[in-house]
């Protein structure tokens, strides 16, 4: 008769040894690796590694010419929509279309704004920064956008502009 230290499935005996792995323990207790586990490594980097980010705000409002706006049509009456955008909204979207274009990429360089210089600043934790120190301008865009927001209400009429950076000065000079 041989002694073996794995579960045999057709006698159903447990092991004889009392090591557990790692692996059984996750399995007993799924909170502890679902929830528990994520949230330590989240914590980890949010307070040990992430490096701190700053923004800067701005606001604007665009006036056009007041003219009156095509009535609403019977569904546009109910929902309170109005069918076309004045001439003020309209200048706002396109404003908001600019400013996240590759012609603000191009005019802020104009400006001596070095977009990957800011965004591969010395220090920067690696998951935020622009990786690349090259990177090709759909790259660019892509990581410009993440860090800078245009919104428009269309109740106010005001344009809130916001950028995020790795220091103070450098989201102010973006925005």
């Amino acid at each position: 008769m041989t002694r073996t230290d794995a579960t045999d499935p057709i006698a159903g005996n447990a092991p004889t040894d009392r090591s557990v792995s790692l692996f059984d323990r996750a399995r007993a207790h799924p909170f502890i690796l679902l929830v528990i586990v994520p949230t330590l490594i989240a914590a980890l980097y949010l307070f040990a590694i992430a490096s701190a980010q700053y923004r800067s705000e701005a606001q604007f409002v665009v006036r056009g010419l007041d003219t009156q706006s095509a009535p609403a049509s019977g569904v546009g009456q109910l929902l309170g929509i109005s069918s076309s955008l004045s001439p003020g909204q309209q200048e706002a979207q396109s404003i908001r279309e600019y400013l996240r274009s590759h012609d603000a990429v191009r005019a802020l360089r104009a400006e001596g704004v070095d977009l990957v210089a800011i965004y591969r600043r010395p220090g920067t934790d690696p998951l935020s920064r622009l990786w690349s120190p090259v990177p090709r301008a759909e790259t660019l865009l892509d990581f410009y956008r993440d860090h800078v927001d245009v919104i428009y209400d269309p109740d106010d009429n005001i344009t809130r502009l916001s950028v995020r950076a790795f220091d103070p000065g450098d989201a102010q000079r973006i925005a």
